[in-house]
């Protein structure tokens, strides 16, 4: 009864700070909030299965006689914890994109472009209110009827002048 009053409360220190973290208006915060809230989900589902003691349901090779197996009851359930690990790893792939995304924001909100190593304004797809062509890409077949300018270019709109 312990471990379980034990459990609860850590699942609700973990949720109560986790919603404190995320209501935080910074970035880092909110990806350590999520995290929290991620791990006290994970006690939930782990203490919602029982917390029961048992062995590995993995029976060792060569197989042992019929009298000598243990009942199935001695068995740890192997369900939550295929459950619970892969939560961990959604849990991991979600916190790794979003410290990809705040990175990515904070370099195009500051200005800079660390990747390509120019500035965020100097990119013109990237630049607000640009004018230009439009954006359906028909100014491209002119240019594919065009000949190339070279040498047989520059001959041929000379003797066309």
């Amino acid at each position: 009864m312990m471990s379980v009053l034990l459990l609860a409360l850590l699942v609700m220190l973990l949720l109560g700070s986790g919603t404190y973290l995320i209501l935080r208006q910074h970035a880092m915060k909110l990806i350590l909030g999520l995290g929290l809230i991620s791990h006290a989900f994970n006690l939930i589902i782990f203490s919602a299965t029982g917390l029961t003691a048992g062995t590995v349901p993995i029976l060792p090779l060569p197989p042992r006689k019929a009298d000598e197996l243990p009942e199935a009851g001695h068995f740890a359930d192997p369900l939550p914890h295929a459950l619970i690990l892969t939560a961990i790893v959604i849990g991991f792939g979600v916190t790794a994109y979003l410290i990809a995304l705040i990175q990515r924001l904070h370099e195009v909100r500051d200005g800079a472009d660390y990747s390509a190593g120019t500035a965020y304004h100097d990119v013109e797809h990237f630049s607000p209110g640009r004018t230009g062509e439009p954006d359906d890409y028909l100014y491209l077949e002119d240019t594919v009827n065009e000949p190339p300018i070279g040498r047989a270019g520059a001959d041929a709109l000379g003797e066309a002048q």
